[in-house]
């Protein structure tokens, strides 16, 4: 019975520690071949992935795409991200490994969710309530879950994929990486 109870107690311990892991993903964004038809070229584009906890999410929510991008803007400089860049010389598909340092810095500053913001004019040139240039994802771990994440910067914003889409099945995917040697 006693060892009985010292196994419970190890899981339960297990089970809590994992619990407290912020879940890291492979985020794979991919620019739609609708953008380029729209722009008659693939412009310029950043996608930012930002850790955010309960405190930073509000400011999040209420900041606009386009301020946030601005230079002086701090509350993207101030707060863990990552970079992935589009362009005319390359549209090919970015991913944010799993296995790179800005996931620790997520977990450092109790992040429970990611923020994904495009840096893509506003469709017809119009404000939206729900600005379709963000979207925000909960960081969740389960066993049921992929540990894969795909978006699509189409000409409107960004969705979210259950999977990699049908023209990029063959795709170089670049994994872009946070850390910038000297």
């Amino acid at each position: 019975m006693k060892k009985f109870s010292i196994l419970i107690g190890t899981a339960a311990a297990i089970v809590t520690l994992t619990g407290c892991a912020v879940p890291a993903y492979d985020v794979e964004v991919y620019l739609s071949p609708k953008v380029k038809e729209k722009y008659q070229i693939r412009p310029s584009l950043e996608v930012d992935i930002a850790g955010i906890n309960r405190t930073s999410e509000e400011h999040f929510k209420a900041i606009e795409v386009n301020d946030y991008f601005s230079p002086e803007n701090m509350l993207r400089s101030g707060n863990a991200h990552a970079t992935l860049h589009f362009s005319e010389e390359n549209g090919d598909p970015k991913c944010l490994a799993k296995s790179d340092a800005v996931w620790k810095k997520f977990a450092d500053g109790s992040s429970d969710k990611i923020y994904l913001l495009v840096n893509l004019p506003l469709a017809n040139g119009k404000k939206q309530k729900n600005d379709p240039r963000k979207i925000v994802i909960p960081l969740k771990d389960s066993i049921f879950s992929s540990n894969k994440r795909y978006f699509e910067i189409t000409p409107s914003g960004l969705i979210q994929l259950k999977n990699r889409p049908d023209y990029a099945a063959k795709a170089k995917i670049q994994q872009e990486k946070t850390e910038k040697k000297p």
